[in-house]
């Protein structure tokens, strides 16, 4: 049996401008109306995809940097006291604290990232006469 036979359809609405426009996109990839909408739709799929390994080689890279240096500062602190144990708690609240600062600030820079696609624009200075 032919695999296009085994491809359940789906009935698409759209409306008549935007099938045009797909349709003249279509012409000038050399596909079908039907190609060009699952090509564009497979793309759309996969910048969500390198938009998820994005955020999340950057989450790596800053929280990776903090959790070394807080790690350091933990093993300094002197636990077999009870001043210690204290002093460690807390220490441990900031470090939930920032990290929780940290991911959304990498939530917002990725955002911005995705905005820009990857080319923010360039700030140019202002001439002076």
């Amino acid at each position: 049996m032919n695999d296009r036979h085994q491809i359940k359809p789906y009935p698409l609405r759209m409306q008549e401008e935007l099938r045009e426009r797909l349709d003249a996109a279509a012409g000038a990839n050399g596909r079908s109306l039907h190609a060009e909408i699952l090509a564009r739709l497979e793309s759309s799929l996969s910048k969500e995809s390198s938009d998820d390994l994005l955020t999340t080689f950057l989450r790596d890279q800053v929280i990776e940097e903090f959790e070394q240096k807080q790690n350091d500062a933990l093993k300094k602190i002197n636990t077999s006291t009870v001043e210690g144990m204290v002093q460690w708690l807390k220490a441990m609240d900031a470090y939930t604290a920032e990290i929780e600062r940290l991911n959304s600030m990498v939530e917002e820079a990725a955002a911005i990232y995705r905005k820009y696609d990857g080319n923010p624009p360039i700030k140019r200075k202002k001439k002076t006469t």
